[in-house]
């Protein structure tokens, strides 16, 4: 799977005139914004932590379901939530979906590609119906697709959803 998403993703970046996004030296600011970015992961991740602790909302779904599933089969779960999942979503929302769209030079169809990337990774993570944790997911993939939008780079967002995974992974 991550094999074909990159192939198609080094596709679309071979295809993009003028080239927009390629590999980005780590410079000071984008290191300042990464900051930012994980600042602001770790407000969705407080935000859910409190909605679903005073009840105003319950554990999205899919968590529960990944949670009884690292009770029976830990490591091949860890595995697969910190180091593949990162970048599988990544090339599908950010890569793909987002490339999908024309012009990436135009700013105006940068925001619509980063616009549904946001609402398709927050609508594969759990139906709008439940709003509270549709709109959280929708946050996480928010920061995700500025990450992306704003460092050209598809290292710098997996990385951070790496990060948060690894995290989430790892707290009760």
């Amino acid at each position: 799977m991550i094999y074909f998403c990159v192939t198609v993703y080094h596709y679309f970046l071979r295809s993009e005139v003028p080239r927009v996004y390629h590999n980005q030296r780590l410079n000071r600011s984008r290191v300042k914004f990464l900051v930012l970015m994980i600042l602001a992961l770790v407000v969705v991740q407080a935000l859910n932590y409190v909605l679903v602790r005073t009840g105003i909302t319950h554990e999205a779904e899919n968590q529960i379901e990944l949670m009884k599933l690292m009770k029976t089969a830990t490591v091949p779960m860890v595995l697969l939530t910190v180091l593949g999942a990162p970048p599988v979503e990544e090339f599908i929302f950010r890569g793909l979906l987002m490339h999908a769209f024309p012009h990436q030079a135009t700013v105006r169809w940068r925001w619509l590609a980063g616009v549904v990337s946001v609402v398709a990774f927050a609508t594969a993570h759990t139906m709008p119906t439940d709003f509270w944790n549709w709109l959280l997911y929708a946050g996480m993939g928010a920061v995700f697709t500025a990450t992306y939008a704003y460092t050209k780079d598809i290292r710098y967002d997996i990385g951070l959803h790496f990060l948060n995974n690894l995290v989430a992974t790892f707290l009760p």
